[in-house]
């Protein structure tokens, strides 16, 4: 019987600016829990996107940060083909986003 292993991939790295995050293939994983984490007096709006079979990117989930309280979304029968992260109306702080899944 073959294991599962846990992948992690990193959709915003202190990020400090309105940005759009690398797209990440994530087709062959399932299980998603997504983090978000902010530091310094965080004040933006975080997205989490999928992409769709014909191109386009829709929200997972979307959360206004003004706290350094991590968020968790789970997201357990969830899978992409795609996805990334998106930091809009940027104020302060510095954001980090994060996927797990199982491969």
């Amino acid at each position: 019987m073959a294991s599962n292993q846990l992948a992690q991939l990193q959709l915003l790295s202190n990020a400090s600016a309105n940005t759009t995050g690398s797209e990440f293939k994530a087709s062959l994983g399932r299980g998603f829990t997504f983090y978000i984490e902010a530091s310094g007096t965080p004040n933006a709006t975080v997205k989490i996107q999928a992409k769709t079979p014909k191109g386009n990117w829709v929200d997972i989930d979307v959360q206004t940060v003004t706290s350094t309280d991590p968020i968790i979304i789970q997201d357990g029968d969830g899978q992409y083909i795609s996805l990334r992260g998106l930091l809009l109306n940027y104020s302060s702080g510095t954001f980090d986003v994060t996927a797990t899944l199982t491969c």
